[in-house]
């Protein structure tokens, strides 16, 4: 008989153990790479080794990207206006021109995706950014305007 209460206890123990694995989001396991979140989707990614496991019903282990609730745009237009970037290389600040003044939304990005500076421009026709905050590497610019978009590559060393 207690025997049998030992299986028992260790059978109620395991479910317990079960139904608590039950409430775990899905994630992604690696040794490098990001996660970004906004109001309408997630992207994960790694470089390397990966497995995203969902403990909702089932599980799922891939290789790769996995992003069943990913939505994009394809009708991106490229903006009508003459920008110049310089200097490009630069250490600590970079200056953008543009033809005319514009309305539009500045962001630089990092290698990992990172907003790093995020500015919104009402009626200028040239900026100054500093960067001398930022560590040497290569740096994406983009300006964005409605649903147009340029996107520059900058470094800074």
């Amino acid at each position: 008989m207690f025997f049998f209460k030992k299986i028992l206890f260790l059978f109620f123990l395991f479910l317990a153990n079960t139904y608590h694995s039950q409430l775990i989001s899905p994630e992604l396991i690696s040794t490098s790479g990001s996660s970004f979140l906004n109001a309408n989707s997630i992207v994960e990614f790694s470089i390397g080794e990966i497995a995203i496991e969902t403990h909702v019903s089932s599980s799922i282990v891939t290789q790769g990207f996995h992003q069943p609730g990913l939505k994009g745009t394809d009708n991106l237009q490229e903006l009508n206006i003459g920008v110049i970037i310089y200097p490009n290389p630069s250490s600590n600040e970079i200056n953008i021109s543009f033809s005319k003044e514009i309305n539009c939304n500045i962001k630089i990005f990092s290698l990992n995706g990172s907003v790093v500076i995020k500015d919104a421009v009402k009626g200028k026709k040239h900026l100054t950014y500093n960067v001398d905050h930022l560590n040497p590497s290569i740096y994406y610019l983009s300006i964005e305007n409605k649903n147009k978009k340029n996107v520059y590559e900058i470094t800074l060393y």
